[in-house]
């Protein structure tokens, strides 16, 4: 565990380290310099490495991470058709609950490069604002599949899920501590086989199917 004297100093080392490295961004915010050094125990070598591979995503899919804008249409949109919400406080585990829910269920409205872009302005957003609960001890993403459709999953672009796959298992600054699917459909089978190939074996071994 991380306290946060150890913390402050650790988050210094890091802003030294930037200095030094002129393809990285030199005005990092310092809450997520700290999610960094949070998420991989404290050990510095190790949060540099995370940092030099998100950045390079980043910048390797602009179209995902650079190019956006929470106001365009397609954003818009896709916020009256979706909720991406972090629930308030923490579990008595401290862990940090996310709920993702369609609110509507018209698969012809679904934009699915435009939820992954929304999802990783929200988490940016996120990360910048420290939690009024505390630095969470992990993270738990809840994904409710109630409404969501065969039509849905022809939707899928399997470029943009490689890339938010690959990002959120090896880039992305957070503990996760496991994923609840609520309200399976009976076809989950076919939405295993899209997402199974694209997700590591130890994240699919966190992930609990409920059924109602």
């Amino acid at each position: 565990m991380v306290v946060k004297p150890e913390l402050e100093e650790l988050v210094n080392v890091l802003e030294k380290w930037l200095k030094t490295q002129p393809h990285l961004p030199q005005a990092i915010e310092k809450p997520v310099l700290v999610r960094f050094i949070y998420s991989m125990f404290g050990d510095v070598e190790a949060a540099q490495r995370l940092i030099e591979l998100n950045y390079a995503l980043r910048n390797k899919h602009p179209h995902i991470f650079l190019q956006r804008d929470p106001t365009d249409q397609e954003s818009q949109q896709l916020l009256q058709v979706a909720d991406l919400l972090p629930l308030p406080g923490l579990t008595p585990d401290k862990n940090k609950l996310l709920l993702y829910r369609l609110i509507d269920y018209e698969a012809d409205k679904f934009n699915f490069t435009a939820s992954i872009k929304v999802f990783f302005m929200m988490a940016d957003l996120r990360f910048v604002i420290p939690d009024e609960a505390g630095m969470c001890d992990g993270e738990v993403p809840i994904f409710d599949m109630a409404g969501y459709s065969l039509r849905h999953v022809a939707r899928t672009v399997f470029s943009s899920l490689r890339v938010y796959m690959k990002f959120v298992q090896e880039a992305h600054p957070v503990r996760l501590k496991a994923i609840h699917v609520l309200n399976c459909p009976s076809y989950l089978d076919k939405v295993l086989t899209v997402v199974k190939p694209f997700i590591k074996s130890e994240v699919f071994k966190l992930v609990s199917v409920h059924l109602s």
